[in-house]
């Protein structure tokens, strides 16, 4: 939370008061940090469904 709320800030006075890309900005955060996972996950391990 130490980055989250100076970045929604920065990106609410950016869209002039707008919070949309806030929102935005908070729901596609997460989407893309599971798919970097996800990639380094498989470039280690190629199985993409691998359970043990």
């Amino acid at each position: 939370n130490l980055l989250g709320a100076p970045i929604a800030t920065a990106i609410v006075e950016q869209q002039g008061g707008k919070y949309i890309g806030a929102i935005l900005f908070s729901g596609f955060a997460p989407i893309i940090g599971g798919l970097i996972v996800l990639t380094i996950r498989f470039r280690i391990n190629k199985k993409i469904f691998a359970i043990a």
